[in-house]
């Protein structure tokens, strides 16, 4: 029997956490589930500990990030035997097939490192926008002829898919290692594909499964948007290390003042001048951080005992 690991990064989730939570423990095999809490403010923890008591809750009292947060879990999962990882966002759930299904689909295309299914809404009436657009609108393969034509096949390779629904291998994970500490939130999904590409596997999405994302509901703030547009788009350009070093400066500064300079002259505002500033101090360390991901191994991961 394949060991799997769920691991949920939480923060003030209780709005979903039953829901996470529950599906998982419904599905039709066994998985660990392993919680991580970057101090979450609402009763998040208190919901785990009173009504999820075998789940391994890790607490931290300050915002670790996604990507470091999803570190910590990955290490003891491989420090524990793990042969697959499933990463769940604490507003996503899971339909009782979805890990059985999609472990049997690596087996069969084990050049695939990451795994995800169709991420629908909470309503399950459509494709999460995100995915839809980034994932299924980008696919390598004409994925939407095929589903129309009746003709799928069980895996589609993809550039992207969002991380709320990620299965991925242990080889893959001891190639590739985890997520780049030079992201702290946003961004972090790309940069992995990007190395588990470099690194020779593949991303994929699977048509017959589904499950949630439950965020149609919730705009994100300005803030988010500028680090989203700004910071975060500029250190994915400049990390993606299948691209030249001196291709990935040019693209990444070149985007960044152009969308910087257009949202000034839109919106009247400065703001932007701070990231292009703070992105000039990054330039040291995402170079250290290109040449380091570049290394096979679990680099970012503590897996020894």
């Amino acid at each position: 029997m394949d060991n799997l690991y769920v691991i949920i990064v939480t923060y003030n989730g209780a709005k979903w956490i039953h829901k996470c939570l529950n599906s998982i423990y419904e599905s039709t095999i066994t998985s660990t589930i392993l919680v991580v809490d970057n101090n979450s403010s609402d009763n998040t923890v208190q919901i785990i500990k009173a009504d999820y008591p075998s789940v391994i809750l890790f607490e931290y009292h300050k915002n670790l990030g996604f990507g470091k947060a999803n570190n910590i879990g990955i290490g003891y999962a491989l420090r524990h035997q793990a042969d697959y990882v499933y990463l769940l966002n604490q507003d996503a759930w899971v339909e009782p097939d979805t890990f059985d299904t999609l472990i049997k689909i690596q087996k069969s295309n084990t050049q695939y490192g990451v795994l995800s299914p169709m991420q629908l809404n909470a309503p399950k009436d459509k494709l999460d926008d995100y995915f839809a657009a980034l994932s299924i609108g980008k696919n390598k393969d004409n994925i939407l002829s095929d589903i129309y034509l009746q003709k799928c096949k069980e895996v589609y390779e993809v550039d992207f898919v969002m991380a709320a629904h990620w299965l991925i291998s242990k080889e893959c994970l001891m190639n590739t290692g985890g997520f780049s500490p030079v992201f702290y939130h946003y961004g972090e999904d790309n940069n992995f594909l990007h190395r588990i590409h470099f690194h020779g596997y593949k991303s994929g999405v699977c048509p017959y499964l589904i499950a949630v994302h439950d965020r149609e509901d919730r705009k994100r703030k300005p803030n988010e948007i500028f680090y989203l547009k700004y910071t975060s788009a500029f250190l994915v350009d400049f990390n993606n290390i299948n691209n030249t070093l001196a291709k990935a400066f040019i693209k990444a500064y070149a985007n960044l003042i152009i969308d910087e300079v257009t949202c000034m002259i839109k919106y009247k505002s400065l703001k932007p001048l701070i990231y292009i500033c703070k992105s000039i101090f990054v330039f040291a360390k995402s170079r250290h951080n290109r040449k380091t991901t570049q290394n096979k191994g679990p680099v970012f991961l503590e897996i020894t005992e």
